[in-house]
């Protein structure tokens, strides 16, 4: 049998002989004596699975809703459904658990931005009294309109003094009682003679 499987892989056997040698029945019975993979051979063990990577338990953090302000305990690095707020459902995986004020440059060279989810740590910023635009804390103009970041207060108004008041009318003095004695008895006396002359 080892010398049948050396001749079928291009090596002459040990006996010496070469093909010429070798007899049509030596051939033959070297072929019947060849396995014939059947059905009932044993197939080739298949090998095991690869190992999938469990996600190991992430520490959680203690988060503040910022739309309904309830506290829940909260690993941000993982995405689950356990990790929405119970009252208003809000993710809390991207609330940030602290906030970290910028300690670069302060270079005003291009505006500052915070596009989508800003991640665990924020970027302190104080927006613009004219356009809202997000400045760094030192800013002394604002990166886009440039205005005055701490303008100065306005003048106070001062209001118009308020219009004198109308003067109050003159108290009437009363006509003396004598004086409409005396215009009574006139009057009396003019009657009287009147009648005496018509009569």
């Amino acid at each position: 049998m080892a010398g049948v499987s050396e001749t079928l892989t291009g090596k002459h056997m040990s006996s010496g002989e070469g093909p010429q040698g070798s007899t049509p029945g030596s051939a033959q019975d070297a072929t019947a004596s060849m396995p014939v993979p059947g059905d009932d051979q044993a197939t080739t063990s298949l090998a095991p699975p690869l190992a999938v990577p469990t996600a190991t338990g992430a520490p959680e953090e203690q988060v503040t809703c910022p739309e309904c302000g309830t506290v829940a305990m909260v690993a941000l690095t993982r995405r689950e459904a356990d990790d929405f707020c119970v009252q208003c459902d809000y993710p809390l995986f991207w609330t940030p658990s602290k906030i970290v004020l910028d300690s670069g440059t302060t270079s005003q060279e291009s505006l500052r931005r915070l596009p989508g989810t800003s991640g665990r740590a924020l970027v302190g910023s104080v927006p613009c009294p004219h356009c809202a635009e997000g400045n760094l804390l030192t800013a002394e103009l604002c990166s886009r309109c440039g205005g005055l970041m701490n303008p100065p207060a306005p003048a106070p108004v001062v209001a118009a003094p308020p219009p004198p008041p109308a003067p109050a009318p003159e108290p009437t003095t009363p006509v003396p009682w004598w004086i409409w004695a005396v215009g009574g008895t006139t009057l009396l006396l003019l009657i009287a003679l009147i009648v005496y002359f018509v009569s």
